[in-house]
């Protein structure tokens, strides 16, 4: 999507939320059309925040008032959902496997990571295992 006419990418993150590599990757793009922001917070709070524009009615009328519209590519699009629960399950299996974990172990962890984890239970995962990792 770089510099792709007609098109604009804003990408939200938490400022003390990333690694050093993964700010330098999302801050060292080149195209003219990508914008990288740092917020306060963590994943959730930016992710309520897209929600709450994404819910702006007077936002939307402007946008498409100038034949623009939001399209959202983040933890709640199933293209990145999918592929975080066959990790879960994957993560699961070997942990499992080499002792360090046991069902019914819990960590915190984000909401976006709780639905995957409910997701991975429904597909493959033994009832009352529970297992979060932190990011």
């Amino acid at each position: 999507m770089l510099d792709v006419p007609g098109t604009e990418i804003i990408v939200f993150y938490p400022k003390d939320g990333v690694s050093k590599v993964q700010e330098l990757q999302m801050t060292t793009q080149t195209g003219d059309n990508t914008h990288v922001i740092a917020i306060d917070g963590n994943f959730d709070d930016a992710q309520t925040n897209v929600k709450h524009m994404f819910n702006d009615v007077a936002l939307r009328e402007k946008l498409a008032a100038n034949k623009m519209q939001f399209s959202s590519a983040n933890s709640m699009n199933i293209g990145r959902l999918v592929p975080q629960v066959v990790y879960y399950v994957y993560a699961y299996a070997q942990l499992v496997k080499t002792g360090q974990i046991t069902a019914g172990e819990k960590k915190s962890t984000s909401l976006f990571q709780q639905e995957t984890l409910e997701i991975s239970w429904q597909l493959s995962m033994p009832n009352k295992s529970v297992f979060q990792l932190e990011n």
